[in-house]
């Protein structure tokens, strides 16, 4: 069982309503889909981001294959849906979220206690992050390493944070502490990545309009460029690791 087959292991998910916080790329989603068409149909993802484009909405359809029909994208800050009323959300899917949320102070408590506010009372939350991977002689696990650390050098030239990687104890102390339990948790080991196409060219995109952005010399954007590119390549060539990872199924009290 993999971490996305964790994620919806055992879960009812007829007639239910499933935010699905942050979508990415839909690679979770999928999975969380697939369950929904298995049980019969009925149920609906709404799937938010930042700052969606039309090319990343396609990207997110791609990856959901034969299972878009359940899901629905949209705009939307996670830590502030307050077109949504309470207790009217049967699960939440936050996948590889929580390191972006908890590089602005304060912010993923605010959204655990928002994902509170809108989950009806026994509704779950289901909380996979990851554990930042460490020098490896696999060469896959290598290219995850420098495409992370490349992009939280970058952002430091800004003064901005990339991601900070909360632990497990971190997330469960939080979540306990707004109104949770925690049903069930399981730790998952660093694998290769399937298909890193779609993560390692919106990596490569990301990286190069911050580094264009950056008021720094010629030369050094260029050999900035040159690197972006260098990683990308070689994660097309040879691989990428998902990092290890925690999932954590927690329930409203």
């Amino acid at each position: 069982m993999n971490i996305y087959e964790f994620s919806v292991d055992k879960l009812d998910l007829k007639n239910k309503i499933i935010f699905d916080c942050a979508i990415g790329a839909g690679e979770s989603t999928y999975y969380w889909a697939k369950a929904i068409h298995e049980q019969g149909g009925s149920s609906k993802i709404i799937g938010f981001d930042n700052n969606l484009s039309g090319e990343d909405r396609n990207i997110i359809h791609e990856n959901l294959k034969d299972f878009s029909q359940y899901v629905e994208v949209k705009n939307g800050d996670i830590s502030d849906l307050n077109d949504y009323k309470n207790n009217s959300v049967d699960y939440i899917n936050c996948d590889d979220t929580v390191v972006f949320l908890a590089n602005t102070v304060g912010l993923l408590e605010k959204s655990i206690k928002e994902f509170h506010r809108l989950l009806k009372p026994g509704g779950k939350i289901v909380i996979n992050s990851e554990i930042p991977v460490s020098w490896n002689s696999e060469v896959y696990i290598q290219n995850q390493y420098r495409r992370w650390n490349f992009a939280k050098a970058i952002l430091a030239f800004k003064g901005e944070i990339w991601s900070i990687e909360p632990s497990c104890e971190e997330i469960k102390k939080i979540v306990i502490d707004n109104g949770f339990v925690i049903e069930k948790e399981k730790m998952f080991q660093p694998f290769k990545q399937h298909n890193p196409t779609p993560c390692i060219n919106e990596w490569y995109e990301i990286m190069r309009d911050e580094i264009n952005l950056l008021k720094i010399g010629e030369k050094l954007k260029i050999a900035l460029l040159v690197e972006a590119s260098v990683i990308r390549n070689n994660v097309l060539e040879k691989g990428m690791a998902c990092p290890a990872y925690f999932a954590i199924h927690c329930m409203k009290s």
